[in-house]
């Protein structure tokens, strides 16, 4: 690869969110303002973009490798433990970069969140660059966490406290027991193979540790819960637990034909404010026609 196409990233956690950097003079970050950069403090050299936010807009033509190991791997995890790592997002970045995206952005063919989406639908890519493997990603919270004993101080080392169990909030275990796997696509079968798991690492925002989860005001529980009220609604299902695995089945569906009047309407039932976080992670879940007009008109009247 040129090395005028290399996108140099690093990520650092601030405030609790995960983001990722890429220096603010390079042309993938100057042409992509729609996809949300912003000045990193106190370094205005570089710009930033969360997780999520990452995922969301430049990781829809991505596939799973098809080793016994990489199905494994993406079996076991979920959107709440899929983290990737500052190499992969150079890889996808130096690839969109490789392939011209700047440019088309540049002449003016995209200026909104689903322009930017089709714009890289569009695109001839190097679809083996594009293969996510077990290497690209990180750890995260397990979504329920075990109990840890205490250990004593010994040969030097400080003691360590008990930990109690730690679950994640029933609301959203859905959301766990629905696999990568599950919600991705065939490479080959489809032109953006990870469009459903982009979309709801938009939605569900910062959402790799435990308190991000359990936070009720935060951007994954209510984003979360305001989906599954919807999809309850929608599949006319039970309410308690028993609904988790229908639910889990039936997300990729779900997201795929998300209108998102009926999803603020059911959140707005379920007893959730369209504070502005909620609103944002929508417009991320389903860009693009009238719904996303209407997501960032309600979050402009918010902001006044």
């Amino acid at each position: 690869m040129d090395q005028d196409d290399q996108v140099d990233v690093t990520s650092e956690a601030v405030n609790g969110k995960h983001f990722i950097f890429v220096a603010a003079d390079d042309s993938f970050v100057v042409n992509s303002p729609m996809a949300g950069w912003a000045p990193k403090r106190n370094a205005p050299d570089l710009m930033g973009i969360s997780h999520g936010g990452a995922v969301r807009c430049f990781f829809q033509r991505c596939s799973l490798g098809q080793d016994t190991a990489d199905i494994n791997h993406f079996g076991g995890l979920s959107s709440f433990t899929l983290k990737f790592n500052d190499d992969c997002f150079g890889r996808i970045f130096s690839e969109l970069k490789r392939s011209g995206l700047p440019t088309i952005l540049g002449e003016g063919q995209a200026e909104e969140l689903h322009e930017l989406e089709k714009a890289i639908q569009g695109m001839s890519l190097d679809e083996d660059m594009l293969v996510l493997t077990a290497s690209d990603t990180v750890a995260a919270d397990s979504f329920d966490a075990a109990a840890e004993a205490a250990v004593p101080a010994r040969n030097g080392r400080r003691a360590r406290q008990a930990v109690p169990a730690r679950n994640g909030p029933d609301e959203l275990r859905f959301l766990h027991f629905a696999g990568i796997s599950r919600l991705v696509e065939v490479r080959g079968q489809s032109l953006a193979p990870f469009e459903v798991v982009a979309r709801l690492a938009g939605a569900l925002g910062e959402c790799f540790s435990h308190q991000s989860r359990v936070d009720v005001s935060g951007t994954a529980y209510t984003a979360g819960c305001a989906l599954r009220a919807h999809m309850v609604q929608r599949l006319g299902g039970p309410t308690d637990s028993q609904a988790d695995g229908l639910l889990a089945i039936n997300l990729k569906s779900t997201l795929l034909s998300l209108q998102l009047p009926e999803l603020i309407r059911a959140g707005v039932a379920f007893g959730l404010s369209l504070h502005e976080e909620f609103l944002f992670s929508i417009a991320y879940a389903r860009s693009g026609g009238p719904e996303f007009v209407l997501a960032s008109t309600l979050l402009q009247l918010r902001k006044r």
